[in-house]
């Protein structure tokens, strides 16, 4: 705005000056014509009063009247004097202009131009007493020459006056632009700085749409802090890419699952995204317009990728794709295959033990003694069978529980004691030696729930014992925490399977187990139990030394 108002200034002074100068000269010029005629008429009246036209002319010639031609003429237009040439040598002079005029008016004048000398003849003629013209001629230079021999002179001075219009030019502009720049510096509060009556509409606008902006401005920052916050924190990765397949957007789930923490992905180049080619092609086919998906695996994970292309007016503008981690998916799929497969095996042998027993009892194949064997045989087994839907049962209700369900404050030791109690003749049975000992501790959680964790913890250290064995429960506080230990003296657990033994349907020794009239679900309870109390659990087991399981509560 600034170099605009200075040009326009400064092109209003070039125009003005060279305005100024030509009228000027013009008004000169006028000024000198008139006094060079005012002069031949002052020269006509000297020589008309001097009486020099009846003097011979060899007088006429001796007068000295420098620069001015002095002519007669008669009335029919022969020239009868003339002091610069020869007057029989001269034309007829009745068509000249100012002869005509003084004729008819007995007085005239008339400026006749010189191409080649550039300069101008002034004529100046009356009529005498006795008819005859007297015309007094000067020359002097023409209104070019004037304007020529003047151009240096002006030409300094129109410089001057360009200077001094040009400071003065950047001077106003400063002047005029100055309250708008700190109307434009100080848009929030921009009234004490308007000093012209004509902006107050234009700052009151101004000031309207830059509020307007401002809380455009500031709501656009909240949705972009809420989708950057959405996007930083979703388990899923996200991926943005515009048509030349730059990368916009990457979010921070997307690097972890394409092991790319380390780099910011945002302005590269998909080709340098990831490894895996497969992932490249399909984004490359959303970039194309088609829809894509695939399944892929990045170290140790499995990974999901969706690529749609983005689309505005029907063209494609990019592509979006999002990453999902299916690995807990896959293994929680393959964890309930083998569920199904193990429970129907599991309840398949109680199942065909009752069935067969009861086939040879109707047939009427078993007799006697046999029939009450065969009977004791189908009671173990639906025992057993019992057992293991009642077990089935409680780990699928542990699973679909939720952690903010209900919860009491009871203490620890009454339920300790209370299973206790209840396993102490199967230790007996067994031969087991069966300690216990504690003290109040407190806990939040449920009663249901720790009297299945306790007595599955205790069930198995006396099933997995050996003859004259020994299991000790102590319930202790510390740190501020209660802490339950179950100790035995069994067969141990080999190292390799110690991180397996709190798997469902897992056992060491099956033979065992069959024997023992074990599940294999009674850990796999355990750790849910401790998983939903929020507690932790810590293993030390040493083959055939004996088994310690430590169970801290929160």
């Amino acid at each position: 705005m600034k170099r605009k108002i200075n040009i326009g200034l400064c092109i209003i002074g070039v125009l003005s000056i060279i305005l100024t100068t030509l009228l000027s000269v013009f008004v000169c010029y006028k000024v000198f014509q008139k006094q060079v005629f005012s002069d031949l008429s002052t020269y006509t009246n000297i020589i008309v009063e001097s009486n020099l036209l009846n003097k011979s002319d060899r007088e006429l010639d001796a007068v000295d009247i420098k620069g001015v031609r002095v002519t007669q003429i008669a009335k029919d237009g022969i020239v009868l004097y003339d002091n610069y040439s020869d007057p029989s040598k001269m034309d007829n002079h009745s068509n000249r202009p100012e002869v005509q005029s003084a004729v008819s008016h007995g007085s005239g004048k008339a400026v006749r131009h010189s191409d080649t000398l550039h300069e101008n003849t002034y004529y100046y003629a009356v009529r005498l007493t006795d008819g005859t013209i007297l015309r007094v001629a000067k020359e002097a230079k023409s209104i070019y020459s004037m304007f020529t021999s003047a151009v240096p002179t002006l030409s300094v001075i129109a410089f001057f006056l360009f200077i001094i219009s040009f400071l003065m030019a950047r001077f106003f502009t400063k002047g005029i632009i100055r309250p708008i720049e700190k109307m434009a510096s100080h848009l929030d509060n921009m009234d004490p700085y308007v000093v012209y009556d004509e902006l107050v509409p234009f700052a009151r606008i101004i000031k309207s749409q830059h509020e307007d902006i401002i809380n455009k401005m500031a709501e656009l920052e909240q949705e972009n802090a809420k989708i950057q916050a959405i996007t930083n924190y979703m388990g899923e990765g996200l991926l943005l890419v515009d048509k030349d397949e730059k990368i916009v957007i990457a979010n921070p789930s997307a690097k972890h699952l394409l092991d790319n923490c380390s780099n910011d992905l945002t302005g590269q180049k998909v080709v340098y995204l990831s490894r895996n080619d497969r992932l490249k092609e399909c984004i490359y086919k959303a970039l194309e317009g088609q829809r894509n998906y695939i399944e892929f695996e990045m170290e140790d994970a499995r990974l999901q990728a969706f690529a749609n292309p983005v689309l505005n007016e029907g063209q494609v503008v990019g592509a979006i794709c999002f990453i999902v981690d299916v690995t807990d998916k896959m293994k929680n799929e393959k964890m309930r295959r083998e569920f199904s497969a193990n429970v129907s095996h599991e309840l398949k042998t109680p199942l065909a033990g009752i069935s067969g027993y009861a086939e040879l009892i109707s047939q009427g194949i078993a007799q006697g003694e046999d029939v009450v064997h065969f009977a004791k045989e189908i009671h173990a087994c639906s025992t057993r069978l019992l057992k293991l839907i009642n077990d089935i049962i409680e780990i699928s209700h542990l699973e679909e529980t939720d952690n903010h369900a209900e919860q009491t404050k009871i203490n620890l030791y009454e339920v300790v004691k209370k299973c206790y109690k209840e396993q102490q003749p199967s230790a007996v049975k067994r031969g087991v030696d069966f300690k216990f000992s504690g003290c109040d501790c407190f806990v939040i959680g449920s009663q249901i729930m720790l009297e299945e964790l306790v007595t599955n913890l205790c069930e198995n250290a006396i099933r997995y014992n050996k003859p004259n064995g020994s299991v000790e429960v102590v319930l202790e506080q510390q740190a501020g925490k209660a802490v339950l230990t179950v100790s035995d003296t069994g067969i141990g657990i080999p190292k390799k399977y110690q991180e397996r033994v709190f798997e469902r349907f897992f056992r060491v020794d099956k033979s065992r187990s069959k024997e023992t009239g074990g599940t294999g679900l009674g850990l796999a309870i355990v750790k849910h139990v401790v998983q939903w109390h929020n507690a932790s659990l810590q293993l030390e087991s040493t083959e055939n030394v004996g088994t310690t399981i430590k169970i801290i509560f929160p």
